[in-house]
């Protein structure tokens, strides 16, 4: 796995969007462990992506990887 904060959530969102739901809670529990304060609301707040469906479908995918709120 991955060392950095960012990298975890593009793992997480990634096994979410191919369905391995049962791997993609663990790199959110990873991501937790190492950055206790991340949720959507925060990354909503500095995600630099303009594309709106871009941004849409990665929200999507980690929540239900199981970022919380």
């Amino acid at each position: 796995m991955p060392r950095n904060a960012a990298a975890y959530r593009v793992v997480a969102a990634s096994l979410a969007l191919l369905g391995r739901t049962d791997e993609a809670p663990e790199a959110i529990r990873v991501l937790l462990t190492s950055t206790p304060n991340a949720t959507m609301g925060e990354i909503r707040s500095y995600i630099p992506y303009r594309d709106a469906e871009f941004v849409e479908r990665y929200h999507s995918a980690l929540r239900k990887a199981g970022l919380p709120e």
